[in-house]
């Protein structure tokens, strides 16, 4: 073996790499989100998957049950997806797990979401945006 060749064990992770945004409603997770450097981060938010849902498909129907009758759609199926999700953007070429890093808005929400989504999420850095409640009641 040769003295000048070091071998080096890298683990590779199937995670995605991820940074949570935190913060009231208005204080800016979105506007900062997509701020940063579109090469490094792709800024994934619940209310955009949300949003952009086909209202022709079984999800849109769940979905819209829960929010139609006031309701937060349950952990499982915002879940479920978010991965959906993931994977379409992974599709069209518009998220790299290996080399973007994802800038995730409104998900998780709860403690239970963290559990259901760590298997496959790698939480690198959390940031939380602090407003006032005025500051928050004002910009909405």
């Amino acid at each position: 073996m040769n003295p000048n060749i070091t071998l080096q064990v890298v683990e590779i992770s199937d995670k995605y790499r991820a940074l949570l945004l935190f913060g009231k409603p208005g204080a800016g997770k979105g506007t900062h989100a997509e701020k940063l450097d579109i090469g490094r981060y792709f800024h994934m938010s619940a209310g955009g998957m949300f949003r952009k849902l086909n209202p022709e498909t079984e999800i849109w129907r769940e979905v819209h049950y829960f929010m139609q009758n006031g309701f937060l759609v349950p952990d499982e199926l915002t879940v479920r997806l978010f991965y959906a999700t993931i994977e379409q953007n992974e599709k069209d070429g518009i998220c790299i797990p290996g080399r973007q890093v994802l800038a995730l808005d409104g998900i998780p929400r709860n403690v239970d979401q963290v559990g259901l989504i760590s298997d496959r999420i790698s939480i690198e850095k959390i940031i939380y945006l602090h407003i006032t409640d005025e500051e928050s009641n004002k910009r909405l």
